[in-house]
């Protein structure tokens, strides 16, 4: 499968994460999303924290990936250090 091209790349990184941000707080099962930290600021690869809804004590959290070219075989590799981190 070739890697999959879209525009919001263009958006840069900090909208991009705004953007992530905003849907993932539509989702019905998440109150409260945010960035996790300010650029600078050890992460381990999360850009977002959010609140799942109900109960009150559950965290999601996200990592957003703005690249114009992204690889199935990136994804998996960043997934995969991301999931080490957590």
């Amino acid at each position: 499968m070739p890697p999959v091209k879209n525009p919001l790349h263009e958006i840069g990184d900090t909208n991009f994460e705004l953007l992530c941000r905003d849907l993932l707080e539509k989702e019905p099962d998440i109150d409260n999303c945010r960035k996790y930290e300010e650029r600078g600021v050890a992460q381990h690869g999360a850009d977002l924290i959010a609140d799942a809804a109900g109960d009150g004590i559950s965290t999601v959290i996200a990592q957003c990936k703005c690249y114009q070219d992204f690889a199935p075989t990136e994804i998996t590799k960043a997934a995969d250090k991301f999931l080490d981190s957590y």
